[in-house]
């Protein structure tokens, strides 16, 4: 049996939408891994239907937390808004089409930060950089099946959905989930997919906006329930 690890249910998402319905095991990119376990996005995947992958992040993953002992998915330290991260993924993927990419990029510590049309400056906690670091793997020629984009939105607008959104969409890719919420309400990421490489019937029928990671996990493990 599964057990899932994700915080907010993003493995799951990928499972039902995707990996249940699979006949081989899938790879997936993990850019912002953090831990090899307990809250991360792709050990689940990898310990229980034998993904495999490259995880990246810009703190040594390894040597804090030894990333090997617990995984067989490759670790690279890197800065993933630099090309560096264009550089590894074209030199180390095998095949530029993957299943999954998690891309939760953000870095800790208070900024000040100034409203171009007010001039007001805020302190904010952390900065996200996910539209920073999409480009990077587009630049290496990596598409995707699915994938959960963190934005927090909640904290930042339209500065990283307008961008992401844009070049995906441009791409063939659809929201599924577009601003998946906490249960306060505070929208923080996208659920990505491309529908054409999904292998459930209408899946854009369940589209949903706005609602929390449980119900849109919740609705689903309903609408797929009989298509594994």
């Amino acid at each position: 049996m599964i057990q899932f690890e994700s915080l907010e249910r993003q493995d799951e998402f990928v499972y039902h939408v995707l990996a249940k319905h699979l006949q081989k095991p899938g790879v997936f990119l993990d850019v912002g891994c953090n831990l090899p376990q307990g809250g991360n996005n792709t050990y689940a995947l990898e310990k229980y239907l034998n993904w495999d992958g490259l995880a990246f992040d810009i703190g040594d993953i390894e040597a804090d937390h030894h990333w090997s002992n617990a995984r067989k998915s490759i670790f690279f330290q890197v800065d993933a808004t630099t090309e560096g991260l264009t550089e590894i993924l074209k030199n180390n993927l095998k095949e530029k089409a993957v299943d999954y990419i998690s891309l939760d990029v953000d870095v800790g510590g208070r900024y000040r930060v100034a409203d171009p049309f007010s001039g007001i400056t805020h302190v904010i906690e952390g900065l996200n950089l996910s539209h920073r670091v999409l480009p990077r793997i587009l630049e290496a020629g990596v598409s995707f099946k699915c994938m959960t984009l963190e934005h927090e939105s909640f904290k930042w607008d339209n500065a990283i959905t307008a961008p992401t959104r844009s070049r995906l969409e441009d791409l063939g890719y659809k929201m599924l989930f577009e601003d998946v919420s906490f249960d306060n309400g505070d929208a923080w990421e996208d659920w990505w997919i491309k529908p054409d490489l999904i292998p459930v019937d209408n899946i854009m029928s369940i589209y949903k906006k706005g609602s929390t990671f449980n119900e849109c996990v919740d609705t689903l493990v309903e609408f797929t329930k009989n298509e594994n």
